[in-house]
């Protein structure tokens, strides 16, 4: 994939809570966390957890599977333009190399 996928939160922000016509704060509020850090995740400063996933779903109606596969995308994603991590797994050898060596 080349493009980078869409964070959880845009969707958040951008669609979601205003066909729901919810501000972030009144949506923190009815799930149960801080207007802070639902904002930060709206902004895509801080990931989507597994426990807001599951909230967000309940809250939109669609249950976790698209905010988590949407976060795992993006986590993923992001983790794949990491050049530190990316030159750390070319010294790690694969099964294949192990067993190939006994």
């Amino acid at each position: 994939m080349q493009r980078q996928p869409t964070h959880p939160g845009e969707l958040l922000k951008e669609d979601v809570l205003p066909a729901m016509q919810l501000s972030i704060a009144k949506a923190a509020d009815l799930i149960g966390v801080t207007r802070q850090y639902l904002g930060d995740v709206a902004n895509a400063k801080k990931p989507m957890s597994m426990s807001l996933c599951y909230k967000i779903g309940k809250l939109a109606g669609n249950g976790p599977d698209l905010w988590a596969n949407m976060q795992t995308a993006y986590d993923l994603w992001q983790a794949k333009q990491d050049k530190t991590l990316q030159d750390n797994l070319k010294s790690i050898p694969t099964f294949d190399m192990i067993s190939a060596n006994r």
